[in-house]
């Protein structure tokens, strides 16, 4: 892949990561019980804490839970079953404060959305025929400039993996041809930088003015 890059032209400093997550329990599944990470402008220190249900439904619960039994000792009976449904609603107001928290803020970055603006994307790259020729013509032009700069190259090598990738294509079985061509091009692009860098540089006495 970096190789690649280089010969499409991309600059120096070229990185390629490879990472496997090993253990199950760090991997969440987009159907899990697991919540979608949420961005948000606020730092961590500034978002909002949970602050529990507000003090007057607690006052409210506890008055109407009174006046109810008040009432039910006066033989009121009506009113204190009001009372006592006032209470209950009350209660379950600020039960679902308390133990729901403060909203949750900020967008959702679900699986396959972008963080920021990239330049980083996703791509699913699967090995098919148009992958295959695309590496092909890459491994002939550089078989090309191998021959027109006069560099030494074993060919025999070269060519047996242009061979296999070639039966790999004509089987369909992409994902082989790409791993052939892959060490086709690996391979080239290792012994023209080696030798590149053994070849003298031209000095300025060499340069005709």
């Amino acid at each position: 892949m970096v190789d690649i890059s280089n010969l499409r032209g991309g600059p120096d400093n070229i990185t390629v990561i490879v990472a496997r997550v090993k253990a199950g329990e760090m991997v969440a599944a987009s159907h899990g019980p697991l919540e979608p990470l949420r961005i948000s402008p606020q730092s961590p220190p500034d978002l909002p804490k949970k602050s529990g249900a507000h003090p007057i439904l607690w006052v409210l619960t506890a008055l109407l839970a009174i006046g109810a039994g008040v009432l039910a000792i006066l033989g009121m009976m009506l009113p204190a079953l009001g009372a006592g449904v006032g209470a209950l609603l009350f209660l379950a107001i600020a039960l679902s404060q308390q133990l729901g928290g403060a909203p949750a803020i900020g967008a959702p970055l679900h699986r396959g959305v972008m963080l920021g603006k990239g330049p980083h994307t996703h791509t699913v790259c699967k090995p098919n025929e148009k992958i295959v020729n695309v590496l092909a013509e890459l491994v002939e032009q550089l078989r090309e400039a191998a021959a027109s700069g006069k560099f030494t190259v074993d060919w025999a090598r070269f060519d047996t993996y242009c061979k296999r990738s070639a039966a790999a294509a004509t089987r369909k079985e992409y994902p082989q041809a790409v791993a052939e061509y892959s060490r086709a091009l690996r391979f080239m692009m290792s012994e023209l930088r080696n030798q590149a860098a053994k070849r003298p540089k031209p000095s300025d006495s060499d340069v005709n003015l």
